[in-house]
């Protein structure tokens, strides 16, 4: 029986990581096991860091499906990690830091996660988002493509910044905030209910947007 409860503990704790993008391969593909250290795809129960541990900056490409626990891009050190999502991610938190850059640029791609911090730059070109975000960074929903607001509330703090251009859709009674200090610009951007639901908005700087 001790035999088995160790050998359950030691599953348990090896099913779980914290994994670090290199690049090494260089081509810029999250599915790219020998792009992570430890050489691995990232999995739901692991924590991901995109970063330039390697001394330059890092580009991801995630054009797969990909659940995870948690997600890093960027730290405070000179070089900048962009995340490029293509196709459906799932994380519990995503933290965009001051030289990340986090995009969802593809009519297939969402973003669903529990907390989105931003202290760097956000960009929601198309497809989906789904979760609680906060902007101490760049809010970018430039871009003449429809991006899409599913019961998600995104607070957009006072000393951000916000571009808004093309459709921007809202359903399950979304919520975009911003206070009167926060520099809002673009133009010809529109704002729809994508379904029946009510309580959407869209406030900020110079103009407000109820349903």
């Amino acid at each position: 029986m001790k035999a088995a409860a160790a050998l359950l503990t030691l599953v348990a704790s090896s099913s779980a990581a914290s994994i670090s993008w290199t690049g090494i391969v260089n081509d810029q593909q999250w599915t790219t096991a020998n792009n992570w250290y430890p050489a691995q795809v990232p999995g739901a129960s692991d924590d991901v860091t995109i970063d330039d541990s390697e001394g330059k900056d890092a580009v991801v490409v995630m054009t797969t499906p990909q659940t995870v626990r948690s997600l890093s891009i960027g730290n405070k050190v000179a070089n900048k990690a962009t995340l490029n999502v293509l196709s459906a991610l799932s994380a519990g938190s995503v933290t965009v830091a001051e030289n990340g850059h986090a995009v969802i640029n593809s009519g297939a791609a969402s973003l669903a996660t529990g907390v989105l911090s931003v202290n760097g730059k956000w960009s929601h070109y198309a497809g989906t988002f789904a979760g609680n975000a906060t902007v101490n960074g760049i809010a970018d929903f430039g871009m003449q493509s429809a991006k899409v607001f599913d019961k998600a509330t995104v607070d957009i703090k006072s000393t951000s910044e916000i571009i808004a251009a093309g459709s921007l859709q809202f359903q399950g009674g979304s919520v975009i905030t911003g206070t009167s200090s926060v520099t809002a610009s673009g133009n010809n951007f529109q704002c729809l209910v994508a379904d029946k639901s009510t309580g959407n908005k869209f406030t900020a700087g110079g103009f407000s947007w109820v349903q």
